[in-house]
């Protein structure tokens, strides 16, 4: 298999553990599941680090920032 195959199908991987999973404990559970699955089909662990590193920093960067709204109230005063 070459090398932008292996980068595909374990990028892809990713990114489907990314959507999946809804805390960060549970996506290191699947970056590891994926890292011996890669490994274990031949991929050196540096390689598969690096995809893993790769592919979470463009994900990263791709998200957009969230602005949160500030939404300002007025309290009424005592005695009213």
């Amino acid at each position: 298999m070459g090398k932008s195959r292996g980068i595909g199908a374990i990028s892809s991987m990713l990114y489907r553990a990314i959507r999946i999973t809804s805390d960060y404990v549970s996506l290191h559970k699947e970056f590891i599941f994926i890292r011996q699955i890669a490994v274990s089909n031949g991929y050196p662990l540096p390689f598969v680090l690096n995809v893993i590193r790769t592919t979470l920093d463009r994900y990263l960067e791709s998200k957009p920032v969230r602005k949160t709204d500030v939404i300002k109230t007025q309290q009424p005063k005592a005695g009213t």
